[in-house]
């Protein structure tokens, strides 16, 4: 009979494993800093998703044409697809609204020369706009969809006491960026930008204009 050298099991009732823990792995999603929203863009945050809540169901009605110099004019008569994007960086409450123009037709253009088709092929993607494009041994021809994407994007700089309003192909196509005092960024040019959306009211831009010019001369 063989001696059996393995030592017996016991347990230690007054050991506690739990007080050995020296440290614990913590969800990523736990220790996310702390965000300090800029009171501004949370007013403008409130408006703008009131605006996507109240625009689904009918969709707005508008007409807007959009000019593509040497190639014609995309029609649009509503507005769709209203949606609100948070801005990971900086944690301050950036965000933008995003929404599309939309029409029924689609704007069919033959290019003169091969050349052409390439120029305005890419003028045309840069306006983020959806393009077929059918190319033969004598013609070139474009077929632009009846969409045009748009955006709003609005951040803060809280060093220089600015907004930024970005509007991205909204009543024409590019992009324009307005930097105001942050105090300007108020109800009433909040409100005034919804009325450049949905009717393509002109008081965004005076507001804009004086507001620029206030800041010109702080």
């Amino acid at each position: 009979m063989s001696n059996d050298n393995t030592e017996p099991l016991t347990i230690d009732l007054t050991d506690n494993p739990i007080s050995r823990v020296q440290s614990r792995v913590v969800p990523a999603r736990a220790v996310r800093p702390t965000a300090t929203v800029e009171p501004h863009l949370a007013q403008a945050r409130r408006t703008c998703a009131a605006l996507v809540a109240s625009s689904t169901h009918p969709p707005l009605k508008l007409k807007t044409d959009f000019d593509l110099v040497g190639i014609g004019r995309v029609r649009t008569n509503s507005l769709e697809n209203f949606a609100l994007h948070e801005q990971q960086e900086p944690r301050d409450g950036s965000f933008s609204l995003t929404f599309d123009y939309c029409g029924r037709e689609q704007l069919v253009h033959v290019c003169a020369s091969e050349a052409v088709y390439r120029a305005l092929r890419r003028k045309l993607y840069d306006h983020e706009l959806t393009v077929k494009s059918v190319s033969s041994a004598t013609a070139s021809k474009l077929i632009i969809e009846p969409r045009v994407p748009a955006t709003v994007s609005f951040s803060a700089d809280r060093t220089r006491e600015l907004a930024r309003i970005t509007l991205r192909n909204v009543v024409m196509l590019g992009t324009t960026t307005y930097e105001l005092p942050l105090e300007c960024l108020d109800r009433n040019l909040i409100d005034a930008l919804v009325e450049l959306i949905t009717s393509q009211g002109r008081s965004f831009y005076a507001l804009t204009i004086a507001a620029s010019q206030r800041r010109k001369g702080a």
